[in-house]
């Protein structure tokens, strides 16, 4: 059976081995909104928002087709500090991990366990000439409106805003060479009580580190 592939598709049937008939096909795409379609004669499960859905192997419903970046909508618990945003910067270490996740069901082994990319959602770009970081819940997702915005502006310089819910740090917009998404980054994920050192957390007279070490 011929397959069509629409435009902005990359499939790879390609074999690890001479001779053997590759059975992993990898779909991608570069729209930043997913684009239902359906190979011929085999329909795709969707999700609400129109994507492929894909297990924690980035596998569709359709057996040995893998999907990635936009295209896809991923159907697993997630960690709490990550979400799906069709950004270029999640789309490609899906990619990465749908690759080895295809070559482990080729040499028929268990699927790589999912990484760090899946742990905490993380956007980095430049807007304006500015630095922009994104770290986690930055804009409240998921705390159905139950916390607190910590921000810190000097014009013309650097934006900062922390979400802080019940004395622990779940997001963070960083705007500006700031240096500070390491250690915000690290509370995040540590999910420290910060409850006594909310004050100062963006005191820029305080190296907020030395009090965290």
């Amino acid at each position: 059976m011929k397959t069509v592939w629409p435009k902005g598709a990359a499939q790879s049937n390609s074999s690890a081995r001479e001779g053997e008939e590759g059975k992993c096909r990898l779909l991608g795409f570069t729209w930043s909104e997913p684009s239902p379609y359906r190979c011929e004669g085999t329909p795709f499960e969707l999700g609400k928002d129109g994507g492929m859905l894909v297990n924690q192997s980035m596998e569709s419903s359709v057996q040995d087709i893998y999907a990635a970046g936009d295209v896809c909508t991923v159907n697993w618990d997630v960690a709490f500090h990550w979400f799906q945003m069709r950004l270029w910067s999640q789309a490609r270490p899906m990619g990465s991990y749908a690759g080895m996740c295809m070559a482990a069901s080729f040499l028929k082994e268990a699927p790589p366990l999912l990484d760090f990319s899946f742990e905490l959602f993380t956007h980095v770009t430049r807007f304006f000439g500015f630095r922009v970081v994104l770290l986690g819940l930055f804009n409240g997702q998921k705390l159905e409106g139950r916390y607190e915005a910590l921000v810190r502006v000097t014009k013309g310089v650097e934006y900062l805003n922390l979400v802080v819910q019940d004395g622990k740090l779940h997001g963070a917009v960083l705007i500006g060479d700031t240096e500070m998404e390491g250690t915000f980054k690290n509370l995040i994920l540590n999910q420290l009580d910060i409850s006594q050192y909310v004050e100062n957390l963006l005191n820029p007279d305080i190296d907020i580190e030395d009090y965290i070490d």
